[in-house]
């Protein structure tokens, strides 16, 4: 196995999870769709984006961070990339912060 870990969770409606991690994205994909799974969550982490063309992509946004989405890669190779965009913590952050974020997904990802 090329990845430094490996593990697998129920939850409480018996449907199992497998969380693998580690650097060699191809061997945990390829380890992965041999469960058959009906979806496969990839979280590209903090500053990450991803390596294999996925069916659906879905970013999360920070107003604490205003501007940021567009001032950095690939924050904003992400949000261009993006089928859906979530923009998170609106409860404690300024109407102008959120804004700004609102205006540059209008601006750099049109089809939202």
């Amino acid at each position: 196995m090329y990845y430094r870990g490996k593990r697998r969770i129920r939850t409480t409606y018996n449907q199992k999870f497998s969380y693998l991690f580690g650097v060699d994205y191809e061997a945990i994909l390829k380890e992965v769709e041999l469960e058959g799974p009906d979806v496969i969550l990839w979280d590209g982490g903090n500053n990450d984006f991803p390596f294999y063309k996925s069916d659906l992509s879905i970013v999360v946004v920070d107003p604490h961070r205003a501007g940021h989405e567009v001032s950095y890669f690939p924050g904003m190779t992400n949000l261009i990339m993006a089928d859906i965009i979530v923009i998170n913590k609106e409860e404690t952050s300024s109407l102008e912060d959120i804004e700004i974020v609102r205006n540059n997904i209008e601006k750099w990802n049109p089809k939202q």
